[in-house]
């Protein structure tokens, strides 16, 4: 092989190589793009899909970040990673990206917030100091304690999505009726007045006799649990 015959072998493989690396940035770009595409476009939809939760309950700001949402819905779907040609720039591909990246993460922030808010609406209480002690007393509140548990077990469960999923606004609603059914339940075992006997006989301090009038023990009686208070001399 003569001289010039080796230097344009190399000249060849050099033209070669720097062709291969072009290719393997090239690919490297269009695969890094279809990443983020497809991260953007589940980022869109899950947060198209809080938004529209929050719109059940009447939060403007959702209304207006769906409307913002489909317009950002429509570029996105011009933008399609395959029918890009070999050669073709990618500068306003990425753009349309990172717009898209920067909408959702501004919309998750307003859903995410708006979700926090609904949750921690002040609503119904249940005494379940009294249910217990009702309990200890004897009073049968099995189902009331079950189904304050699923309520309770369904709001934990909301409270660990950052974002409200599909039904979820439906599920906090029902929650929070459960619970408001519980409140009205535990209220209906027994009078005030009695509730507040039974505490206060369950204390260390124990209540003074005069505390037991014929009303009083007349209520204990109609519950089936005046056996299970005692009298103590002191």
């Amino acid at each position: 092989m003569t001289l010039v015959d080796r230097i344009q072998r190399l000249r060849t493989a050099a033209i070669a190589a720097d062709d291969e690396s072009r290719v393997k940035a090239r690919t490297g770009a269009l695969l890094d793009l279809a990443e983020r595409l497809d991260g953007a476009a589940r980022g869109l939809q899950e947060t198209r899909i809080a938004l529209d939760e929050l719109r059940v309950v009447g939060a403007e700001l959702a209304v207006e970040l769906l409307k913002e949402a489909d317009e950002i819905q429509r570029v996105l779907s011009e933008l399609v990673p395959s029918r890009l040609t070999v050669d073709a720039p990618l500068d306003a591909p990425k753009t349309t990206v990172k717009k898209v990246e920067a909408f959702v993460t501004r919309a998750r922030q307003s859903a995410a917030s708006g979700w926090q808010e609904l949750l921690h609406r002040e609503g119904p209480i249940v005494d379940e100091e009294l249910l217990d002690a009702l309990g200890r007393s004897g009073v049968e509140i099995e189902a009331i304690k079950s189904e304050l548990l699923r309520a309770q077990t369904l709001l934990m469960k909301l409270g660990s999505h950052a974002i409200p999923r599909q039904g979820d606004v439906v599920t906090l609603r029902q929650a929070m009726s459960d619970v408001e059914s519980c409140a009205r339940q535990t209220q209906a075992l027994v009078d005030p007045l009695i509730a507040d006997v039974i505490l206060g006989a369950q204390t260390s301090e124990g209540l003074p006799l005069s505390r037991f009038t014929s009303e009083v023990r007349g209520e204990l009686e109609r519950l089936g649990i005046i056996t299970r208070f005692r009298v103590i001399a002191r």
